[in-house]
């Protein structure tokens, strides 16, 4: 669930087993507090992406088709970064 460190290495093994490169993923840091922030590709791209948002554990690394069912889940683009903040 914190394999945020071996993200890139995680989906090559991914790939190299028969998922998609277009698979969607999702890396979930904080879920649990008010600074939840989400980050959102694809197998081919979410390394990268984590990469350059610096992201850290705690964090839960999601993938398969149900991450498109997240409001975070951009219809015209398999990715996107967005942060998540709490009014209350």
């Amino acid at each position: 669930l914190m394999g945020v460190t071996q993200l890139a290495r995680t989906t090559e093994l991914l790939v190299a087993h028969g998922r998609s490169a277009d698979c969607p993923v999702a890396v979930v840091e904080r879920g649990f507090a008010a600074d939840q922030r989400t980050t959102v590709g694809t197998v081919a791209t979410i390394a990268d992406l984590a990469r350059s948002r610096g992201v850290r554990a705690p964090a839960v690394v999601v993938v398969g088709d149900v991450v498109k069912l997240s409001p975070d889940w951009p219809a015209q683009s398999k990715e996107r970064a967005v942060t998540v903040t709490s009014g209350g």
